[in-house]
């Protein structure tokens, strides 16, 4: 069962990488859904939200999830306050995105 940390550790340093070059505003491409749109429908979505602030919010995202993944993982804290840790660094991202989307994100 030992494997199974390694790989756990490997996929936390993945998303901490993923969401470091995501918080330098680049990779666009890793956003769902912009990747496989048409070059007009891309265009249409970077006149009508700022994508570069989405991409940073993403990469916030994935790198608080890759934190929170490592620290529960190493028994730094409890399993309780790491699934809370968890689930708070998914979620509490996700809502600034969703309420985003209507507001700050959205080009006047």
């Amino acid at each position: 069962m030992e494997w199974v940390l390694y790989l756990c550790y490997a996929v936390g340093v993945l998303l901490a990488i993923m969401g470091l070059y995501m918080l330098s505003g680049r990779g666009k491409w890793l956003l769902a859904g912009y990747n496989t749109s048409d070059p007009k429908e891309q265009e249409r979505l970077e006149r009508e939200y700022d994508i570069v602030l989405m991409v940073r919010l993403v990469g916030l995202m994935l790198l608080l999830i890759s934190i929170a993944l490592v620290v529960m993982i190493s028994g730094l804290i409890g399993t309780t306050l790491g699934i809370i840790f968890l689930l708070s660094s998914i979620y509490i991202p996700l809502m600034v995105i969703v309420i985003g989307h209507f507001t700050f994100l959205k080009r006047k």
